[in-house]
């Protein structure tokens, strides 16, 4: 009788604590493209706004390398309804060269990175990657105009 009571004690005691722990939040998973604590967050809303641009980069003209930094401004935008897609307004200043405000670079957002797929923007095929941190997105991208011109380079994006 005492080893049955003692069991049955220890089996409801097992099933009080299981029902009253608290679940863990770190164990969270958010659908991609969302984050916070209730997975309501898109994580692009941090990579969006305007900024202002130092971009250091080399043109390689027919094997010369010359070496160049440019400051500009810029703005980052959701692109579509995909949560993980953004537009770079003015990306390389390529509205200085005439290329106005429709000429953007799209890109996509992974965890803390983005990524340029190689597309051609007003004559130039740019790709890259880039990340955040602190609020600084560094971007690292090449471009091609053509088999003697290309340009590589690192730009750094301060919110205004």
């Amino acid at each position: 009788m005492k080893v049955n009571t003692i069991f049955k004690i220890a089996f409801l005691l097992v099933i009080v604590f299981n029902s009253c722990s608290k679940k863990d939040t770190s164990e969270l998973i958010c659908d991609a493209g969302f984050e916070g604590a209730n997975c309501n967050l898109e994580i692009r809303t941090k990579f969006i706004g305007d900024f202002s641009v130092v971009d250091n980069f080399t043109r390689t003209l027919n094997n010369t390398e010359v070496d160049f930094t440019s400051n500009y401004e810029t703005s980052i935008e959701a692109n579509g309804t995909g949560v993980l897609n953004i537009k770079i307004i003015n990306f390389f200043d390529l509205t200085s060269l005439g290329a106005g405000n429709d000429n953007f670079v799209v890109a996509r957002i992974e965890n803390e990175t983005i990524v340029i797929d190689a597309q051609r923007v007003f004559g130039v095929t740019f790709q890259g990657t880039g990340e955040i941190v602190n609020g600084i997105i560094t971007i690292n991208w090449t471009g091609e105009e053509s088999s003697t011109l290309s340009y590589r380079g690192t730009s750094k994006y301060t919110l205004k």
